[in-house]
């Protein structure tokens, strides 16, 4: 067995020198609001039409695993849910804006 002696620490400076500089050579991802909102969309027919499936067959007898039905449906609510307060808070931003005065 070896023993390994203790290393000293690098300073504090050079640590964050070398993380910045690595951060400097990549692209900031930037993704514009309708490219977010597409995508929550498209998440939300995913989980409904997931559900509706798992319903479907449920209700002819072909559902073997309940606790993923479950799991299929709640997904699809919370989607669902955050589909309405986007859509909400859009709306009320939307009539904030037309209200100002210039």
């Amino acid at each position: 067995m070896f023993i390994v002696p203790i290393s000293p620490m690098k300073p504090l400076e050079s640590i964050l020198s070398t993380e910045a500089s690595g951060k400097l050579n990549e692209q900031p991802k930037s993704s514009a609001f309708s490219d977010v909102l597409k995508g929550a969309i498209e998440n939300l027919r995913e989980t409904q039409s997931q559900s509706s499936e798992d319903a479907y067959n449920l209700a002819v007898g072909d559902m073997d695993n309940l606790a993923q039905l479950m799991i299929n449906s709640a997904k699809a609510e919370a989607a669902l849910t955050m589909a309405v307060q986007v859509t909400s808070r859009a709306v009320n931003t939307y009539k904030e804006i037309v209200q100002m005065q210039l």
